[in-house]
């Protein structure tokens, strides 16, 4: 028998004895893997289980150890320092901190002092670009210009030194006092001046309120609406304005306007226009350029962002209206006119302070633009040199060719001080709701009454002289004469009681500032009484919420709701009138008023709102 033959069994049996031995030696190789992998993950577990204790021990001494030195420290430390402590640590407790005042971080650099370096040609990009000069210089200098006097005036443009020092000087108050209930008021007050200083800095800058979005959809649509609002119901703002040439005389008194003003202008107008131009020359008399004051009082003075066409359309319109409704010409001449005679009013005050006069009253009223003796003497010295007396009594003070640059300012800051507050043109004398997005929604046009409260009726009571006497009498006039004008403008018949007039007079004049709109919107939604004409085609929803909310109400309800029966009424034509842009501009709405009478006539809709058409 051949050798291979016997020894194919042998061969048969030792083949799976050595894949089985193969097989164990495999198994136990993963079974060491395994049981070496659980060994590690042991071991590394027990690794960071010690250095954690290690850490919360290192903490745990660091914490001792600084302990330890603070009460070194606080050894060694006197009662008024230990008392400073005490302080800090009530600050931070109660959120007050003046090192960290309870607000948003105000940035420093902003709009064009903040850098954007893009690599991009300009001619890559031009379609992005603002090319318009006069909107590049209102961003530069609405932005620049806040934050660079308020750096000149309080060292920093966020006046946190001023902050701090108001928590400071309440935290000396707090010294000494232990009654929770008194700890408990100081702590409010605090608060509410922190604010109160917070909000009039950031309403300055133009960031107070500030939405989260101001390119989202409702704020832009709050935009338009009350640009368009402006555009469809300002149109009789110049007649409503005659008591303006009242408050120079409020001011300055009779004779002073006569001799001061009116002369001159009749005189020497040439000389009279000189002496005006300073009041441009100091930021004064520009609406013809800016429109500034009448967008102001209208709330449609915020034009950041990009818009598009039709945002763009409506701003365009919005910035010219001023000239069409002729308010913007006006504006200017009742500034230059007041700049004129408070210019002559400070010249000759000056004068008469350089030759021994002080004039009690003068030296109040220069202390009041902010002119001590020291400036006063410089303004004097100025304009003996540089200024002119002309014929018909003309004072100009040519401050173009002053060499001394605070005089110039002196003077320049005291026109437009006492400018604007004798042409209204409001500043911090609304309350911070009304700086809302909602709040200027609600109070637009009010914005006016608001700022005569004190321009107006508290500084004549304060006052209290002939000149108060004599300007409110005037007012009164003018209020009259705006009313006769109202009426002839709008085609509505003058009416035969004296009650009516002196209630269109006391209105008009601005006299009672905002307690006119509380009692004219109180008579629209209570009913008591029939209100002044300026309130007439006004529902009481609008008169209460404003014309963008109220006005798009009531149309909404009022239109839509006899559109949906099939009817038609001549007051649903005029409800849609009034959402026309110059519909009711004084010398344009007698034009729209056959219009809507030819509309009414063409679809067979008896006039006085109650006829009907289905």
């Amino acid at each position: 028998m051949r050798p291979e033959l016997w020894a194919w069994p042998i061969i048969g049996w030792s083949m799976p004895s050595l894949a089985w031995a193969s097989k164990m030696r495999r198994g136990g190789r993963k079974t060491l893997r395994d049981q070496a992998r659980v060994d590690m993950s042991a071991a590394l577990a027990k690794r960071e289980s010690a250095a954690r204790e290690l850490r919360q021990a290192r903490a745990e001494h660091e914490r001792v150890s600084s302990a330890f030195q603070n009460e070194k420290v606080f050894a060694g430390m006197e009662d008024v320092e230990l008392a400073d402590v005490a302080t800090q640590i009530t600050d931070h407790v109660i959120g007050s901190s003046p090192a960290r005042t309870a607000y948003e971080p105000v940035p420093l650099t902003r709009g064009p002092l903040r850098e954007r370096t893009l690599g991009i040609s300009d001619y890559a990009i031009e379609d992005f670009l603002e090319s318009d000069v006069e909107a590049v210089l209102r961003v530069y200098s609405r932005t620049m210009a806040p934050d660079v006097e308020l750096a000149t005036a309080f060292g920093r443009a966020d006046m946190q030194d001023q902050l701090d020092k108001i928590a400071s000087d309440y935290a000396r108050l707090r010294v000494g006092s232990a009654d929770p209930a008194t700890l408990g008021q100081l702590d409010k007050r605090m608060r509410a001046d922190l604010r109160d200083v917070a909000a009039v800095r950031d309403r300055i800058r133009g960031t107070y309120a500030l939405p989260a979005d101001p390119s989202g959809f409702i704020v832009r649509t709050g935009k338009v609406v009350r640009n368009w609002n402006y555009l469809r119901l300002m149109g009789g703002m110049t007649v409503a304005s005659l008591a303006d040439a009242g408050r120079a005389v409020m001011v300055h008194g009779m004779m002073r306007v006569a001799g001061d003003g009116l002369v001159p202008m009749v005189s020497n107008f040439r000389g009279f226009r000189l002496a005006a131009k300073e009041a441009q020359l100091a930021g004064a008399a520009l609406d013809m350029v800016l429109d500034s004051r009448a967008m102001q009082l209208a709330e449609v003075w915020d034009d950041y962002g990009r818009l598009s066409k039709f945002e763009r359309g409506v701003k365009a319109l919005t910035d010219r209206f001023g000239m069409v409704s002729l308010m913007a010409p006006w504006n200017t001449a009742m500034e230059q006119f007041a700049a004129v005679v408070t210019q002559s009013r400070i010249l000759q005050a000056v004068e008469g302070m350089a030759k021994g006069m002080h004039d009690p009253k003068e030296v109040e009223y220069l202390a009041f633009l902010g002119i001590d003796d020291h400036k006063a003497a410089r303004i004097g010295d100025q304009f003996s040199r540089h200024g002119e007396r002309q014929s018909g009594g003309v004072m100009w003070a040519n401050t173009s060719a002053w060499v001394d640059r605070e005089a110039v300012d002196a003077l320049r800051a005291a026109l437009v001080k006492d400018v604007h507050r004798i042409i209204i043109k409001p500043g911090q004398d609304k309350p911070l709701w009304m700086s809302t997005e909602l709040g200027k929604m609600i109070g637009q046009f009010k914005t006016f009454s608001i700022a005569s409260t004190q321009r107006v009726a508290l500084a004549a009571l304060q006052q209290r002289d002939a000149a108060a006497l004599n300007g409110s009498l005037l007012s009164l006039g003018l209020g009259a004469l705006s009313y006769v004008a109202y009426s002839g403008a709008s085609g509505r018949d003058l009416s035969d009681h004296p009650a009516v007039w002196a209630k269109e007079a006391v209105d008009r004049s601005g006299l009672l500032f905002w307690l006119s709109d509380v009692n004219n919107i109180g008579a629209k939604v209570f009913g008591y009484g029939e209100g002044p004409s300026r309130y007439a085609s006004r529902s009481a929803t609008e008169a209460l919420l404003g014309p963008g909310l109220g006005a798009g109400l009531d149309t909404s309800i009022q239109v839509l709701g006899d559109a949906s029966r099939g009817e038609w009424r001549s007051s649903d034509t005029r409800a849609l009138r009034r959402l026309v842009p110059f519909q009711n501009l004084f010398y344009l709405r007698r034009l729209f008023d056959a219009a809507e009478e030819g509309i009414n006539e063409a679809m067979g809709v008896p006039t006085g709102g109650s006829g009907s058409r289905h």
